[in-house]
């Protein structure tokens, strides 16, 4: 049987077909586990969720599943392959329209001004939050008190010790 669930757009890069396993827990069938192995990713998805299929092949000759059983599905996500850049949480702003942002600090002809980095996060450990698509590069300079109402170009000052990326 091929069972189908949707993933968003920003696991894309953590998603591979090399032998992913996938657990299911179907709602209808309490404390009954189902493996499966993951068989496509689709890369046509949904402009308006902004998701994308995911298939998975399990085993039902018992046929202890139905099409349309809704289900929560375990799959274990590859490591990265490389380094990423994280943030403190405290950095992040949110948008009313849902994005975040990161106010960068630039020094400009002598002071520091703030500018925002649109910003896509994913994984978070603690107080750190990945970013998984951004501008920002290791090094820079970003505010983290006093971050929501900052406007672009706006002088900021400090007297800690910088948060450098």
């Amino acid at each position: 049987m091929t069972f189908a669930f949707v993933r968003p757009c920003h696991s894309s890069t953590l998603l591979s077909l090399a032998k992913m396993r996938a657990r299911v827990n179907v709602d209808a069938l309490p404390g009954e586990t189902f493996a499966g192995t993951v068989t496509a990713l689709v890369s046509v998805g949904s402009a308006q969720t902004r998701s994308f299929p995911v298939l998975i092949d399990m085993d039902n000759r018992q046929r202890r599943l139905a099409p349309g059983m809704s289900a929560r599905v375990f799959v274990a996500l590859q490591a990265r392959q490389s380094d990423v850049l994280v943030v403190p949480r405290d950095a992040l702003v949110l948008r009313a329209d849902g994005s975040r942002i990161v106010w960068r600090v630039r020094e400009e002809d002598g002071q520091y001004r703030a500018y925002a980095s649109n910003v896509l996060i994913g994984r978070a450990l603690g107080d750190q939050v990945e970013l998984l698509d951004s501008d920002l590069s290791p090094g820079d300079r970003i505010v983290l008190l006093g971050n929501e109402n900052l406007r672009p170009g706006q002088a900021v000052h400090f007297d800690a010790p910088s948060t450098d990326l």
